[in-house]
């Protein structure tokens, strides 16, 4: 198994909420990782295409592209379609997690203010993924 190296991962986080973003970039970078952000979907594939980020961290609830709509095009997309997605969101319903589902995230997490999950899934993903930059 490949062993993941924070100093050396570059994660891109996607939203518009600019507490939530910025709380989990000063997070990430604490933990070693490289941190990229966007502010909206768009400005997310962007940067998907762009940087090629080894694991992009969405928001599910965003004005114009949507978590679910970025990361539906990002799967479909043979040029970054290995890089992982976690998706999260503050809205718990089943019918959010199966839209999630549908767009083939490799992880849906809840927005709270325990971080252990979501640092949980970004090591695990980063540990199991082939390198995306290598494919692009």
């Amino acid at each position: 198994m490949a062993t993941s190296h924070p100093e050396n991962k570059r994660l891109l986080i996607v939203d518009d909420d600019p507490a939530m973003r910025e709380g989990l970039e000063e997070l990430l970078r604490h933990q070693g990782y490289l941190v990229l952000t966007a502010a909206d979907g768009t400005e997310g594939l962007r940067a998907v295409h762009d940087e090629s980020p080894d694991l992009v961290i969405l928001d599910v609830a965003m004005p114009g592209l949507d978590g679910f709509h970025v990361a539906t095009l990002i799967k479909k997309d043979p040029t970054v379609n290995r890089i992982p997605i976690v998706l999260y969101s503050g809205c718990l319903e089943e019918s959010v997690a199966l839209l999630a589902h549908e767009t083939q995230a490799d992880y849906f997490l809840p927005k709270t203010a325990n971080v252990r999950p979501i640092l949980t899934a970004i090591r695990e993903l980063l540990e199991t993924a082939p390198d995306a930059r290598s494919a692009v």
